[in-house]
């Protein structure tokens, strides 16, 4: 895949509610910045136009980045594609672009984000029946919720207000909280400088919602607006409707022509949770991004998070301790600079290239994205604005935090914690709530995986013959025992395996590295130990991978394994390493078991009497399940 890179930047000023832009169709804003980035950059034209619009029932409704492309003057064969989701659509069309030029679909992209809330229009649903007898309600498309599906549970269609609400009430957050972070918004915003990022239209040239003489004082007069008992969110400490347009100019090596860029996309990242809490959505985006970009929010210099409403950003910091409170929207945010929904987030690059910018999420579906480029960490989540800068993170980097280690265990135990920093994705995968007691572990097994939908054949431990065809690569046997802590056979296990192919690609969906699938060989076998504890698969030797941890992170050759015990609870997962592989020491997964006898225990032995001739090689490897020689599995042994 191609690194992308972010060239440049722009926005309009952002306009009130009926307020300087109210005349400006969306298209003509949409096109005003398209027109803006040509001109800065001196193009001939983008391969591709792509925008997020929340709305698309005004005058924006035929494809409004198709129209910006024409009325911005692009040449007539420039495609536009609009995306819609919600308040992270600007940030989704950065995201689509991104993902064109990095799989070589094209080269340069023009994406970002377009709403006219002031132009919104009001809609006459057609009736059920002709000739209705009874007058016919006209609805605003403004925002929020509107024609429901009867079916939708109410509980998810909840107005935006009422969802902040509904955040604060979960993490205690006051009202005096919410009015000084609000407070904090527009001092910072008001100190700011803007002028890089916004080409102005006629004689605006500036944000309408910063207000330069706003106290706490005047913050605290204002009456809640959506619960008016009890109520904590107002007008203050919420996100202003708003008129305006941002896009971002995305290219690929070959396009920066020697340009510096503002920065370079890491990772993207996408969740969803229950609609109502759609504002914590960049929490679990924003760490599925940090961790693909191989990154801690600990490395961060600066993080934009939308402030759809001040209870928003305090309930993600309250869900993200690691986030420092201190680096985020350094320059004020959506409840000061304003929030016209689609572009909010592509606004920020060109002014924080320093974070990661997450908008006000769609309800329950939120996006983050992470860039990175010289000289700043990186990561970002589809919560408002911003950018992150950073080079890429080296091996060297990952060696020296495996030094810090200095081989002491992390547990008592021995096994690393669960958020081993080398390995990053565990900052994502690893179980953050306590467990749940089950009352009834029969009803566990009932629920859960179950031994196999088929009795176990002579043929499932040979993956060479699963196919009509051979597989390519290295035939090998593996061949072991398993035992318990006093070297007596466990029999009548259920072992399984799955591995990669020999290029190191896995027969799954969401494994995309361009390496060749092997339409004869699918990876997985399973069989069951005889009376010695004995087991014997025949099969490819897998390939090593890349796997994205850091730049040039590679994984070495292993075979997974399951012994499934005699309860789905008692399953135990573990890995099979090849015995001389170079690539063990750059490894933070092998190199996570800080004890060496039992990261050797992980690597199998070739011995080559249990090769076979003309056939394929043979390796042994013993799995103990308990006592001073276990093999470690993945909760630790």
């Amino acid at each position: 895949m191609k690194d992308v890179y972010i060239l440049d930047a722009v926005r309009t000023p952002f306009g009130r509610y009926g307020g300087a832009l109210s005349g400006v169709r969306p298209d003509d804003l949409a096109a005003h910045v398209v027109k803006a980035l040509v001109e800065r950059n001196d193009l001939d034209g983008p391969d591709e136009v792509v925008l997020g619009n929340a709305n698309g029932a005004g005058e924006e409704n035929r494809n409004v980045a198709r129209m910006a492309a024409i009325l911005a003057g692009l040449p007539i064969t420039t495609p536009g594609a609009t995306v819609n989701r919600l308040c992270g659509s600007g940030m989704e069309a950065v995201v689509q672009a991104y993902r064109m030029i990095a799989m070589g679909d094209a080269g340069t992209v023009i994406a970002g984000g377009v709403e006219s809330m002031t132009r919104a229009p009001w809609v006459l649903p057609k009736p059920e029946k002709a000739f209705p007898a009874g007058g016919q309600e006209l609805v605003s498309t403004t925002l929020g919720w509107r024609l429901v599906n009867p079916a939708m549970p109410a509980e998810h269609t909840v107005a935006l207000g009422e969802g902040a609400e509904l955040i604060a009430d979960k993490h205690r957050i006051t009202r005096a909280e919410q009015d000084a972070f609000a407070l904090a918004s527009h001092q910072k915003a008001a100190k700011a400088s803007f002028e890089r990022e916004i080409v102005p239209i006629g004689h605006v040239t500036r944000d309408e919602g910063i207000r330069h003489d706003t106290s706490l004082e005047a913050l605290a007069r204002l009456k809640p607006v959506f619960r008016k008992d009890g109520g904590t969110v107002t007008a203050g400490n919420s996100s202003p409707l708003n008129d305006g347009a941002a896009a971002l100019l995305l290219t690929d090596e070959e396009g920066l022509r020697g340009r510096e860029p503002l920065a370079r996309i890491a990772a993207t990242g996408v969740s969803a949770l229950e609609p109502r809490y759609f504002g914590l959505g960049p929490v679990e985006a924003s760490t599925r991004a940090l961790a693909k970009a191989g990154r801690r929010f600990g490395d961060l210099a600066t993080a934009e998070l939308n402030e759809a409403f001040a209870a928003q950003v305090l309930g993600c910091l309250a869900e993200l301790p690691d986030l420092d409170p201190a680096i985020v929207n350094p320059d004020g945010g959506a409840i000061a600079i304003g929030h016209p929904s689609a572009p909010r987030a592509p606004a920020s690059p060109a002014r924080s290239p320093t974070g990661w910018p997450p908008p006000a999420p769609a309800p329950g579906w939120p996006r983050s994205a992470s860039a990175s480029a010289k000289g700043w960490p990186s990561s970002s989540t589809d919560s408002s604005k911003g950018s992150c800068m950073s080079e890429p993170l080296q091996q060297a980097d990952i060696d020296r935090e495996i030094a810090e280690y200095g081989g002491q265990a992390s547990t008592p135990s021995g096994h690393p914690a669960r958020d081993y920093a080398p390995y990053r994705s565990t900052l994502l995968r690893h179980p953050k709530q306590p467990l749940v007691a089950v009352k009834d572990p029969e009803a566990v097994e009932l629920s859960g995986p179950v031994f196999g939908a088929t009795d176990v054949t002579p043929q499932d431990n040979d993956l060479t013959r699963q196919h009509l065809g051979e597989p390519l690569g290295e035939r090998i046997t593996v061949r072991g025992r398993v035992l318990d802590r006093s070297g007596r056979p466990v029999r009548g296990q259920l072992v399984e395996i799955w591995q990669a192919n020999a290029s190191g690609r896995y027969l799954h969906q969401r494994d995309d590295h361009p390496a060749p699938l092997d339409p004869n060989f699918t990876g997985v076998g399973r069989c069951l130990t005889g009376d010695d504890g004995g087991y014997v698969f025949t099969t490819i030797k897998p390939g090593a991978y890349p796997w994205r941890n850091h730049r040039n992170a590679w994984r070495p050759a292993h075979i997974h394994f399951s012994l499934f015990g005699s309860a789905f609870t008692q399953r135990l997962v573990t890995q099979m390493y090849f015995p001389g592989d170079p690539l063990f020491p750059y490894d933070p997964i092998l190199q996570s078991v800080t004890d060496a006898s039992a990261r050797q225990r992980l690597v199998a032995d070739y011995v080559h009497d249990l090769s076979e001739p003309e056939f394929s090689l043979g390796y042994r490897w013993d799995i103990v399940l308990d006592g001073p020689a276990a093999t470690w599995m993945e909760e630790g042994r």
